[in-house]
């Protein structure tokens, strides 16, 4: 049986950096604490933003949270789709996914992410996070 990866929020700028390195299976990766705590990294061209998809219901709501959360920093906000169908909600057809586009170097986005998991989603310093394709 394969484990997913364990880091806390310490660790992610070394995470992003393999990521950067193509050290990941996938261009991106997620950081998850929880079914609805899970945001994912992406990069283009070597910055990095920030994905929220919600897949399902109980995710809605925080598509709504953290957009007041990146309006509230001045962040760049894009509503799209990454074409997935929704665990347990019609409406939509596909999962709606809020994707912040910092365009942020590692050090930066990692600070960002940190932030976004504690503000929104109330986790600690020592939170676990499963890393996730």
């Amino acid at each position: 049986m394969q484990y997913a990866e364990q880091i806390t929020i310490d660790e992610l700028p070394d995470a992003l950096r393999r990521l950067k390195e193509g050290q990941m299976e996938f261009g991106f990766f997620g950081i998850c604490s929880s079914p609805v705590a899970c945001i994912y990294f992406m990069q283009e061209d070597g910055r990095f933003y920030i994905d929220y998809e919600a897949i399902g219901a109980d995710q809605l709501p925080y598509i709504d949270k953290i957009r007041q959360y990146a309006v509230g920093q001045g962040y760049r906000v894009v509503d799209t789709t990454y074409g997935n169908t929704p665990i347990d909600f019609d409406n939509p057809a596909q999962a709606p996914v809020l994707s912040l586009r910092i365009d942020a170097d590692i050090d930066s986005i990692a600070k960002v992410g940190k932030q976004l998991m504690q503000t929104v989603f109330h986790n600690s310093d020592t939170t676990p996070y499963e890393i996730v394709p």
